[in-house]
């Protein structure tokens, strides 16, 4: 069509939305009567805005499926010319947006949500096969035809792409895509796998969530890492959905939600087949207990449970990795000093412990900071209070060559640390949240420069046991509660009493002693290290209140 201004064809009705590329209204056709929805162009003069125009128009062109709205007219051909107001007309399909559905009517059952979701799927894989991708499914781009939720009609494919189709447009690695319905890490600012067909998977995962929840997936991890279906009020909402087998159900938006685009499922068809099995009923159990067991069973047969697990082995292959080089290097310095672990945490898969080594004849004297071996999206991330990082494969860990010699290069160079100033050692035992300060001078001027005061523990470096720092402070800041108070309000700092004599005249400790100064080394307050969790929490919250 080359009409320059859809008013010569078509008659407007009433207006039936707004969105970010234009407004739409329902039309009739001035010859012929034919309802229609017409699509405005809302910045005319906005060439990427046209170039998307035209994009969407020749979507609806190619893409001839029951559930996709049939093109009726359009000029997006003449997008190079500005003398043409674009404008598109697709069929008008009555019936309400899944959105207003939800909203004035409340969750589907399992049987209608499921039902929707295939048939959305089926739409789905029709535009994949056809090169097409969405980019922009959300409830308020569904409408139900007649009210069916087994006629879900996909529209707005103003975001959407094909290979060869308006590819002058350069702009998007910069821009999000997207939708505030989930938002997608692959689609954000400065990511090249925008035109990637899973992301369309991730939003139909979302969609069969949202109509048995009522909730926007929004993000796929929140600030927990929990995905959509593993936060609290959704999984107490799924939990109670009739007609599947839980376990099963969070199975599949383990695949559906993965924040890692390379584990969600690999096609529609593939989608389209995994909820199809959730429809086949299980198997009838005789007893309770038997119908327990298949529950925990299905439970540790879900891919995320059995991917956990495989991370957990893959963080202690790290931590054994490690243990090894430990190890070896205490054999290569003929028994002069020995291998010391304390401290040892494991939380998912995560693994936390201190590791390092010890003069054989006081282990006061030893290099043995606090290790963090911790899963992050697709990597194990080693890291510790030492200032050591490394990252490798979460899945499948490179152990040899390059980590265990940077391990090996780290810890002897602790080690000679031990040996060149070894009371210094004690800051990377993994006390703090963050590395603390050697000498009070370094921690003053950290202070002034950023305008806070100063914790600052004193141990006596002549004490055999160093003034009992392990024990007294290991207990002191045991609660994570008391470390992240002193990260978020405190330079920290362990000096030895030799380098702040002024602190403490008599110029021995038998116990550790902390200090709360003010940036210009002024003291506010100051007591024995006590070894007790509750203490240390009840005091540093006290602290904060002394200006």
């Amino acid at each position: 069509m080359n009409d320059k201004k859809w008013e010569l064809a078509w008659t407007g009705r009433e207006e039936l939305g707004r969105g970010g590329q234009g407004v739409t209204r329902r039309v009739e056709h001035n010859e012929t009567g034919t309802a229609g929805c017409l699509k405005l162009l809302s910045k005319q003069k906005d060439s990427e805005r046209r170039l998307r125009f035209f994009r969407e128009a020749t979507a609806y062109d190619t893409c001839q499926h029951p559930l996709i709205p049939r093109l009726l007219a359009s000029n997006g051909q003449n997008h190079v010319d500005p003398d043409y107001k674009l404008f598109l007309v697709i069929e008008f399909i009555p019936g309400p947006t899944l959105n207003k559905r939800i909203e004035e009517q409340g969750t589907l059952s399992w049987v209608d949500g499921s039902t929707l979701t295939l048939a959305l799927l089926k739409a789905v894989a029709y535009i994949h096969a056809n090169e097409w991708v969405h980019r922009d499914i959300k409830p308020d781009n569904i409408i139900l035809k007649d009210g069916e939720v087994a006629a879900p009609m996909l529209l707005d494919f103003g975001l959407s792409y094909k290979e060869g189709v308006a590819d002058t447009l350069n702009t998007e690695h910069g821009q999000e895509i997207g939708n505030r319905f989930l938002r997608l890490p692959e689609l954000s600012i400065g990511s090249m796998s925008k035109r990637d067909e899973r992301s369309d998977l991730a939003f139909v995962g979302g969609i069969l969530f949202y109509v048995l929840t009522g909730m926007f997936p929004a993000t796929l991890q929140d600030a927990d890492g929990n995905m959509p279906h593993q936060r609290k009020k959704a999984l107490s909402l799924l939990s109670t959905v009739e007609g599947v087998a839980t376990p099963r159900l969070l199975d599949f938006f383990d695949r559906c939600f993965n924040p890692a685009i390379n584990r969600r499922y690999s096609s529609a068809n593939a989608m389209l087949s995994a909820l199809e099995s959730l429809l086949v009923p299980s198997a009838d159990h005789e007893s309770q207990a038997e119908a327990d067991i298949a529950f925990i069973r299905s439970h540790l047969d879900r891919e995320s449970v059995v991917e956990v697990l495989q991370l957990g082995a893959n963080c202690q292959a790290v931590y054994q990795a490690m243990d090894r080089v430990v190890n070896s290097i205490v054999a290569e310095l003929n028994g002069k000093f020995v291998r010391t672990q304390g401290g040892m945490q494991q939380r998912g898969a995560s693994v936390h412990t201190n590791l390092g080594v010890a003069q054989s004849d006081n282990h006061e004297t030893r290099f043995s900071p606090r290790w963090e071996i911790d899963v992050l999206g697709t990597e194990i991330v080693v890291r510790s209070s030492s200032d050591f990082i490394f990252r490798l494969d979460a899945l499948k860990p490179d152990l040899t060559g390059d980590f265990s010699a940077k391990v090996r290069m780290h810890l002897l160079r602790g080690v000679r640390g031990l040996i060149e100033g070894p009371t210094r050692q004690v800051i990377y035992r993994g006390f703090f949240r963050t590395t603390p300060f050697a000498t009070l001078a370094e921690a003053l001027a950290e202070a002034k420069r950023i305008d806070r005061r100063v914790f600052v523990v004193l141990f006596d470096d002549k004490h055999r046991q160093l003034s009992k720092l392990d024990y007294t402070l290991g207990y002191f800041m045991e609660y994570e509660a008391t470390k992240n108070v002193i990260h978020e309000n405190f330079v920290t700092a362990i000096v030895s009493v030799a380098d702040a004599k002024h602190l403490v005249p008599a110029g021995t400790l038998e116990v550790a002693r902390w200090f709360l100064l003010d940036k210009e080394g002024e003291i506010l307050d100051q007591r024995d290290v006590y070894a007790n969790p509750d203490e240390g929490l009840k005091v540093v919250n006290h602290l904060i209140a002394i200006r």
